[in-house]
């Protein structure tokens, strides 16, 4: 038994006192009688794909589906509404375009008095009569003038009576200097002498 041993102690001298040349292990080319020849390999079978099915995969747990929150408002009380009934605008007929005319002076009015010649029955220095006197009566008879003399002086005016040349009794109730100043004296005892009338001196 001890020949593989010696074998292999000769070996690893002439080994080392020959350059300790290592030829390469046996792979693409091999040492066969000193002569190099290519070792066959054998053919390498390409690797086929591996099925998804044949592997399984690692199965991950499914989260069970969420369902969606309903959000439910309560119920805001309804606000009063306002009914607003339509403004009724009422269409006015455009006034006529006149033209400004600068008005013109009124016509003085016309003198409406009767003339006679006439005497003052009682004199009254503090009331002398002037042009224009308003008759108020005119009685046949003195006694009737002198009554409705008291009754106005009774009011607060100062009346005079007066006598025509035929002999009616006039009882003038104011005198004034203008017509116009009668006839307002007129119109301020309409109401109770309508028939009240200016009297001038003939």
């Amino acid at each position: 038994m001890r020949i593989p041993y010696l074998l292999i102690a000769a070996l690893c001298v002439s080994l080392f006192l020959g350059g300790c040349t290592i030829q390469r292990a046996p792979g693409a080319y091999a040492v066969a009688g000193g002569k190099k020849e290519p070792v066959k390999e054998s053919p390498v079978q390409p690797e086929q794909p591996v099925a998804d099915t044949e592997l399984p995969r690692e199965a991950k747990p499914v989260a069970p589906p969420v369902e969606e929150e309903k959000i439910v408002f309560k119920a805001d009380k309804p606000e009063p509404v306002t009914v607003v009934e339509p403004e009724v605008i009422e269409t006015v007929a455009p006034l006529p375009v006149v033209d400004t005319v600068p008005a013109a002076p009124l016509p003085e009015e016309k003198e409406v008095t009767r003339a006679e010649q006439f005497t003052v029955v009682e004199a009254q220095p503090e009331n002398p009569l002037k042009d224009y006197n308003v008759v108020i009566g005119s009685f046949g008879r003195r006694e009737n003038a002198d009554g409705l003399k008291q009754r106005m002086t009774a009011e607060g005016y100062k009346p005079v009576i007066v006598v025509n040349d035929r002999g009616m009794f006039r009882v003038i109730l104011a005198s004034f200097d203008t017509y116009k100043e009668a006839r307002t004296q007129i119109a301020a005892v309409k109401d109770n002498f309508a028939d009240a009338w200016v009297l001038v001196q003939k």
